[in-house]
């Protein structure tokens, strides 16, 4: 059996990654975002293909077609996302059919899809039935599993779904092997704090400033809860240096989670966010204490050490165009542990 693949809705690489790791060979990949792309070339030349997927499918399928092994990648999930939309109308939510339809044409006999956990809810079992049913027209059976990124080695809160697809007929066997593999895959995530400061004090050459700037305030209504994305403008969440990072996301600025430094690296003398909670609590809503300049931003780096990027994958594009495609990415350890998954079954089941 072939190794060859094709990667749709690449992005910055991350899936690419655990597919090169588990032995999957990627000659064909394709993406919208021009910095994205830029960081693909930078990472595997000579294999991108900038621009739309509708327009570049028949070509691909016309040179591939019968050659390819597996099809893989994460479609566009804003119109299934919690923090979009959440419209099926959205010509976004189609191009999970158009990923079909590549799969079907190139005649693969695997395929591996990513996307928001939101779309295996009930509100939006009808899509997943019309995907299910296409898959089945197309002669394709289909496994569902939302996956959560911490139990392979990835220090966040990001659950996943996953579509694995077999041209043919999973067997029972191989549906409760998926579950048997998928755990002896475990991996404890690392230390959130020690994985941190390995990545550089913040502003030093390793670890430079990449966080655009967003000021950071107070909501005029905080949440109670600590770690919540409901304290400081815009979203971003306080870091817990023993727990896990809050779903890293592509919006940035006002988005991008908050590390406090004094913390981070034992030199502060109190618990600031810690303090601003009792406050909070308090309800003694307008005597907070100042904003100190150890509170601040995530930046890119941290963000992609925390996606599981290797620290020589190389980025492309302005600050903000590297945190979209950071957010935007399957963690690499994530990616890596599904195609493992994956190879068991076909090997073990010859499927």
């Amino acid at each position: 059996m072939t190794r060859r693949a094709v990667s749709l809705f690449s992005g910055a690489g991350g899936f690419d990654i655990g597919a090169d790791i588990a032995g999957w060979h990627v000659v064909w990949a394709n993406d919208m975002d021009k910095s994205a792309c830029k960081t693909f070339e930078a990472n595997w030349p000579g294999v991108v293909h900038h621009g739309d997927l509708n327009v570049l499918a028949s070509t691909l399928c016309d040179q591939e077609r019968g050659k390819i092994g597996m099809v893989f990648g994460g479609p566009p999930c804003q119109g299934f996302s919690s923090a979009g939309k959440q419209d099926k109308d959205d010509p976004r939510s189609k191009m999970i059919f158009t990923f079909l339809d590549v799969v079907s044409d190139l005649e693969s006999p695997y395929f591996l899809m990513e996307n928001v956990a939101a779309l295996a809810k009930p509100k939006w079992k009808e899509v997943r039935d019309c995907f299910q049913e296409y898959a089945e027209n197309l002669g394709y059976d289909l496994i569902w599993k939302v996956i959560r990124a911490c139990d392979f080695g990835i220090p966040q809160e990001r659950n996943r779904l996953f579509v694995f697809g077999v041209k043919g007929r999973w067997s029972s066997l191989s549906k409760s092997s998926l579950d048997l593999a998928l755990q002896e895959l475990h991996q404890k995530p690392p230390n959130l704090g020690a994985l941190l400061r390995s990545l550089g004090k913040y502003g030093e050459i390793e670890n430079p400033f990449s966080t655009g700037g967003a000021k950071i305030t107070i909501m005029k209504n905080p949440s109670k809860k600590r770690h919540s994305g409901r304290i400081f403008n815009g979203g971003g969440a306080s870091v817990d240096f023993e727990g896990l990072s809050r779903t890293i996301v592509a919006s940035g600025g006002n988005f991008t989670h908050i590390v406090d430094d004094g913390l981070l690296w034992g030199n502060a003398t109190y618990d600031w966010v810690g303090n601003l909670y009792d406050i909070i609590h308090q309800k003694e809503i307008g005597s907070y204490p100042p904003m100190p300049e150890h509170i601040r931003r995530m930046t890119n780096i941290e963000a992609a050490a925390i996606q599981t990027f290797p620290p020589d994958h190389i980025f492309c594009g302005s600050a903000s165009a590297v945190t979209r495609q950071i957010g935007n990415a399957v963690p690499a350890k994530l990616g890596e542990a599904m195609f493992k998954a994956f190879n068991i079954l076909i090997e073990t089941h010859k499927i």
